[in-house]
C-alpha cells in the first residue's frame, strides 16, 4: 500500500515538473496545487469492514456438538436462529464460525 502511494506521488511530481518545463514556473505551481487538492485517501479497505464485530470464546472438550445461535438484528428487535453442525471438534484446534 505504501509503495503504491509513493509511486503515485512520484508520478504526480514528474507530471508537475514536465508541465512546468513546457509552460512556466507559476503554471507549474498551479498544476501542483490542483494535484494536491484532488488528492483523496484510499478508504476502500475501511468501507468494506463491518460496523460491529462480536466474538465469544467457548472452551470445549473434543467431541461432537450441535451449535445453535440466535441472532438479533438492529431493526425492530427481529431475531433469527442458525443451527450449525460439525462432525467433530479436535483438541488444540481453533474454529471460527462466520
Amino acid at each position: 500500500m505504501m509503495t503504491k502511494e509513493a509511486a503515485r506521488v512520484i508520478a504526480k511530481e514528474a507530471m508537475a515538473r514536465a508541465f512546468e518545463r513546457q509552460n512556466s514556473e507559476l503554471l507549474g505551481a498551479l498544476f501542483r496545487a490542483v494535484l494536491f487538492i484532488s488528492e483523496e485517501s484510499d478508504t476502500r479497505s475501511w468501507e468494506t469492514l463491518p460496523g460491529a464485530l462480536h466474538l465469544i470464546r467457548i472452551p470445549l472438550k473434543p467431541g461432537k456438538y450441535p451449535l445453535k445461535i440466535s441472532v438479533f438484528t438492529n431493526g425492530a428487535g427481529s431475531r433469527s436462529k442458525i443451527s450449525l453442525f460439525r462432525s467433530a471438534y479436535l483438541r488444540d484446534k481453533k474454529y471460527f464460525i462466520r
